[in-house]
């Protein structure tokens, strides 16, 4: 998916996984009413799971959404991957039992945060060049001293020294270099 995707539309896109989850769960009821209670469960589980607070689960994505609105992308970025770090090792200090399936999914998210870090400056390069190549037009305008103040969801007017310049003729500056 584009990084400078409306905000609303990945918003949606990332909320739409747990209502399915609850759909299915709806469903499968319906169908085999015997299993009522084992089904309830394991949904329970899987939408608790699927909800934590953790980039890049949907909980995670829910949560750069929110964060996009006020910080900038690059920001955002950095603090919810530092969030899901917090998050793990909150759930490594949970004094239950240490099973292998808990060992296993910690490790599983682990590492889904660290490849998340390690595409940071990716992410945020495509972020950029998107729309350097891109007419993306937004309604909202900010000016920033900085590219890496971007906002997802704004268009900018880059101020340096006492020269202003809009965001496509920065970026043109910056990519023909």
């Amino acid at each position: 998916m584009p990084l400078n995707t409306s905000l609303y539309i990945e918003l949606l896109i990332a909320i739409m996984g747990p209502i399915f989850q609850c759909l299915a769960c709806i469903i499968l009821i319906l169908l085999f009413p015997r299993l009522k209670n084992e089904i309830i469960v394991y949904h329970q589980y899987i939408l608790v799971f699927n909800l934590l607070p953790i980039y890049p689960l949907d909980g995670g994505k829910i949560i750069v959404c929110l964060l996009e609105i006020i910080f900038p992308f690059q920001f955002s970025l950095k603090l919810i991957v530092n969030f899901s770090y917090i998050i793990v090792f909150l759930l490594c200090m949970n004094p239950t039992k240490i099973t292998i399936n808990r060992i296993i999914t910690i490790s599983f998210l682990l590492y889904l945060i660290t490849k998340e870090k390690r595409r940071l400056k990716n992410a945020y390069q495509k972020f950029l060049l998107e729309r350097y190549l891109k007419n993306i037009n937004f309604k909202k305008s900010t000016i920033v001293d900085d590219e890496k103040k971007f906002y997802r969801n704004k268009r900018h007017l880059i101020k340096k020294g006492d020269n202003y310049y809009t965001e496509k003729d920065y970026l043109i500056k910056k990519y023909k270099n």
